[in-house]
């Protein structure tokens, strides 16, 4: 809204000013009291009109009729009290406006060309720092400007030099000249356009008015008759008439009424080299002026000044897209603070191979040079392993008080304004909190801020571009370097894009959000203040970025800094050579001997001070009772220290064992003798050495005493001990079987005799087991073994092959006829269990009126004589077996009765 009501302020203005062109002619002579100068050399001359001090504003309306040739300083001559650079006093110009001072010549930067056979008004102003010049009261160039003017003898001159009409006729003006006038003040921008194009009212009453001419005569209007005129040349006239006396639309059109400003950022590392930055969105061009450093054009110039940090003049015309030129000048210092630094150096002596941490004094930023062991160097602490002396340097940037009111927050919502709703709903565009919970604040945001993420400002920035989000107005010294910074943290996936405003200029634009979501980023710059004693600092919503703009700040900050170069001289002392001795081993109750070699024999020592002759040394009895590790050191006077160890094992006197000293063997059984406690072995039968081994393998061959001799040589023990080795000789065991199995003959029985207790190997046609004979009912030839065992536990095994002859089934697979359930545990059960194996196995038993009374697919399953749990009557039943044996399949239907 703002830009738009200026634009509309303008546009009014412009038409304002047109209708006033074409309706207003000046009152003085209406057209027809110009002076006309016909041939170059004309002009008229109203004596030596000097203006000393520092404030001057000439003023005057022309139409040059004729061409120039050369560059724009020769479009003529309009008001002239010089004859070159050296001692201008006052030169106006059509395009430009040109002093000498006390400071050196000075003129205003070149404009766009005007019109020929158009008239404009022209204006210079110079008010002790800037020099200026208006067309048609516009502000079109500047320059800064200072000192006082130097005067000379020349009579000022309107139309020419004023130091010789005929030496210079290449400066003078041809055409029309009109409405003089001289001041000793600075005009304003608004005083020069009130009166250009209308006679001055009441001229001899005007404060700083000197010489006023409307050329309907020579008179000096202001009352003053010495500067009455005179004409030169019989081809100067006045009383002429100016064909196009109306001021004529400027090509440049331009509203000159805007301010342009810079900061810098200084390079720690890099301090010599100075990165200038100022706004170029609405910009056309800028010219920096760095005086001996020299000239540059570009937006952001990189300026190397060497060792030249102090008093920096630098002077930026910035000329807008519009037309419009600012112009600032300030004098900058940026020199690092070397002997002037409060810790300057310091030193530290280190031991070699020593980790090492090098801490600057507390600051704003850092950067170490480069070199071994400095890896990260914008750290505060440099973590390193001494190897060598040397020297670190590194710098600084130290700040002062934070001038900005609540810059961290901590006071809440208070001492800054902003564009945006306070609220406690972060999901609404155009909102914002104070507030040190970002989830709280808006739930969709899915990280946790750090440090320094204490109070902050909250800001849903998804507003229209040009929004103030904070801004503050801070009190500041003139001349003075500042430091301005903030925290920014993106919350939400998106880059915020924010523009940097001081005192109203647009300084610097920066993204941010290119790191992880909820990291802190930091922004700073450094600023001049010039002549400024306050300064309004505002930062603004850029153009929106893809994605969301929701972001955090903290830590807005203004201070002055200050520079610092310094550096820590690290001196690496050798460490001692030493070396002990390997570990060492005793027994209980002995003694060992350590040594260390040093080239510090007379300050080792050892520690614990326990079980040891002698602390100092370096070779010390220690005779520990546990296992102990003996440390030894050497130190030099700085304190360098180096360590090594000895460890001393401490063993238990042995005891010395057999794992048996009677073995009962059976005959050709092997077994194992085990001895223990010692380091060396000798196993002996009889006078026949066997083995070193501490473990004897016995085979079951020889009975009798069996020794070894059990030695530990750490200890310096032995004995001699004896295990007595009996032997008992093995069963003879006899195995034999009753049959093989045919149809007729479908079970088997086998006996073992010739040992006391038999145990049989699992079989699946063993149908019972008698413990020294087995009855088998197997389907195919089958080997069955045993195992005899003695009563003195010895053993043999032994088998036997009973041979399966395959056969009729029907025919030879024969059953009962009758059954008595009566519970005498004969015959109670009617079945095929003892008849031999059969597979696909299925009985099935029906009463006289065709009920199945009994059903099994279980061969060990028999009819009791019962349904469902009662019993059934005497009588006949019908029975029907079907499966397949060794003899063939079985199909078997018969009468059964059951008896009672």
């Amino acid at each position: 809204m703002r830009i738009y009501l200026l634009i509309l302020f303008y546009l009014l203005m412009f038409s304002s000013l047109a209708n006033a062109q074409n309706d207003l002619n000046p009152l003085s002579t209406s057209c027809n009291s110009w002076l006309k100068i016909i041939e170059a050399g004309g002009g008229v001359q109203i004596g030596d009109l000097d203006i000393p001090g520092n404030k001057v504003t000439v003023e005057a309306k022309f139409n040059r009729t004729d061409p120039y040739s050369g560059p724009y300083v020769y479009a003529g001559n309009i008001v002239s009290k010089h004859s070159d650079p050296n001692d201008a006093n006052y030169l106006l110009r059509p395009g430009s406006a040109e002093v000498t001072t006390s400071n050196g010549y000075f003129i205003t930067p070149e404009v766009c060309a005007f019109d020929l056979n158009k008239t404009y008004h022209v204006a210079m102003v110079y008010d002790g720092s800037t020099l200026k010049f208006y067309r048609n009261g516009y502000l079109l160039s500047q320059v800064a400007c200072s000192g006082d003017l130097i005067l000379n003898d020349f009579q000022t001159t309107i139309g020419q030099n004023a130091l010789n009409m005929s030496v210079t006729p290449e400066e003078g003006m041809r055409g029309y000249i009109d409405e003089v006038r001289i001041w000793n003040v600075p005009r304003s921008q608004e005083q020069i356009r009130a009166n250009m194009d209308i006679a001055l009212p009441s001229p001899s009453t005007q404060p700083g008015l000197l010489a006023y001419y409307q050329f309907n005569d020579l008179i000096n209007k202001q009352g003053n008759s010495m500067w009455d005129g005179r004409l030169r040349r019989l081809s100067t006239q006045i009383n002429q008439t100016n064909p196009k006396c109306i001021t004529s639309t400027d090509s440049c059109n331009v509203v000159c009424d805007k301010s342009t400003d810079f900061a810098f950022r200084q390079s720690l590392c890099n301090p010599n080299s100075i990165d200038f930055i100022t706004d170029h969105i609405e910009v056309q061009n800028v010219r920096w002026d760095f005086g001996a450093a020299g000239i540059s054009d570009s937006f952001t110039p990189t300026i190397d000044f060497g060792s030249t940090l102090q008093n920096i003049p630098v002077s930026l015309t910035t000329t807008f897209k519009d037309g419009c030129i600012a112009q600032i000048d300030k004098q900058i210092s940026i020199a690092m603070n070397g002997a002037n630094s409060p810790v300057l150096s310091f030193d530290t002596t280190v031991c070699k191979g020593e980790e090492v941490t090098l801490s600057a004094p507390e600051s704003f930023a850092y950067c170490w040079d480069q070199v071994i062991g400095i890896t990260e160097t914008e750290d505060r602490d440099q973590v390193i392993v001494a190897d060598a002396s040397r020297q670190y340097l590194y710098k600084r940037v130290e700040i002062g008080n934070n001038l900005i009111v609540n810059g961290d927050f901590e006071s809440g919502n208070e001492s800054f304004s902003t564009d945006y709703l306070f609220s406690s709903a972060g999901n609404v565009p155009g909102n914002y909190a104070i507030s040190s919970n970002v989830k709280a604040w808006d739930n969709e945001i899915n990280c946790e801020l750090t440090s320094p993420a204490s109070e902050m400002m909250l800001v849903n920035g998804e507003m229209i571009t040009g929004t103030t989000i904070w801004k503050s107005t801070v009190t500041i010294s003139p001349g003075t370097n500042y430091l301005f910074g903030f925290s920014i943290a993106n919350l939400k996936t998106g880059n915020p894009r924010i523009h940097i405003y001081i005192n109203g200029n647009k300084i610097d634009q920066a993204e941010f959000g290119a790191g992880a979501l909820c990291t802190w980023q930091q922004y700073k710059i450094f600023w001049n203040s010039g002549n400024s004693n306050e300064v309004e600092l505002k930062l603004v919503t850029g153009l929106l970025p893809t994605g969301s703009n929701v972001f955090a700040l903290d830590n807005m900050i203004l201070s002055e800094y200050k520079l610092y170069s310094e550096y820590i001289n690290m001196n690496v002392e050798e460490i001692p050579s030493l070396l002990a001795s390997d570990d060492a081993e005793i027994c209980l109750g002995n003694k060992a001997i350590l040594s260390v070699e040093t080239d510090l024999p007379t300050s080792v020592q050892w520690s614990p001070n326990s079980f040891i002759n002698n602390i100092n040394s370096l070779t010390p009895e220690v005779s520990p009772n546990v296992t102990t590790t003996y440390y030894v050191s050497a130190e030099t006077v700085s304190g360098c220290k180096a360590i090594d160890s000895v460890k001393v094992i401490v063993e238990p006197k042995p005891i010395f064992a057999l794992s048996a000293t009677e073995v009962e063997l059976c005959e050709e059984e092997q077994a194992k003798l085990t001895a223990s406690g010692g380091t060396f072995y000798q196993w002996y039968y009889g006078e026949e050495f066997l083995s070193n081994s501490p473990v004897l393998d016995l085979d079951g061959s020889r009975a009798g005493n069996f020794s070894v001799i059990i030695k530990n040589e750490l200890c310096n023990l032995s004995d001699t001990l004896t295990s007595i080795v009996r032997l008992s000789p093995v069963p003879q065991i006899r195995i034999e079987k009753s049959n093989d199995i045919d149809c007729k003959q479908p079970t088997a029985l086998i006996t073992a005799t010739g040992a006391a207790t038999f145990l049989w190997t699992s079989n699946s046609s063993i149908i019972e087991n008698f413990g020294n004979s087995i009855k088998v009912a197997p389907s195919t030839s089958s080997i069955y073994k045993v195992e005899g065992t003695d009563p003195n536990g010895c053993t043999v095994m032994d088998s036997i092959e009973v041979i399966v002859v395959p056969g009729s089934a029907n025919e030879e697979y024969k059953l009962a006829n009758a059954f008595s359930p009566n519970g005498d545990n004969k015959n109670d059960c009617f079945g095929t269990a003892k008849y031999g194996t059969l597979t696909n196995y299925s009985l099935t038993i029906w009463n006289r009126w065709g009920q199945r009374v009994f059903s099994s697919k279980n061969q060990s399953e028999c009819w009791d004589g019962t349904l469902n749990g009662k019993s059934q009557g005497e009588g006949t039943y019908v029975y029907q077996l079907v499966g397949s044996s060794i003899c063939g399949d079985v199909n078997k239907k018969g009468v059964l009765q059951l008896l009672r």
